[in-house]
């Protein structure tokens, strides 16, 4: 059975909406993992939706202009609260 191909962004944003509903562990500090957790989200769809606009289409859609996605590489940002793990879209084909 093929494997079903996901955005970065969706089980970010499935572990933002379970924090929100699903309370909090008493290790953890509930404002730092929101802002960790809210920040993930922002920057992962901020770098597909810009991924999207460089290649003019939706995941999965074709083209014939040549540019196309090439997966995704690990990256991080560091901020105030700490350093946050994204996935860095990859295009090839993009003229210069």
């Amino acid at each position: 059975m093929p494997r079903k191909r996901i955005a970065p962004s969706e089980p970010m944003r499935q572990s933002l909406e379970d924090f929100l509903s699903g309370g909090i562990r008493q290790d953890e500090s509930p404002t730092s993992t929101l802002l960790n957790l809210a920040a993930k989200v922002v920057l992962q769809e901020a770098l597909e939706a810009e991924q999207r606009d460089v290649v003019g289409r939706d995941r999965y859609e074709r083209g014939s202009d040549g540019t196309y996605r090439n997966g995704y590489r690990p990256g991080r940002v560091e901020g105030a609260e700490g350093r946050i793990e994204v996935q860095v879209p990859q295009v090839r084909g993009v003229p210069g």
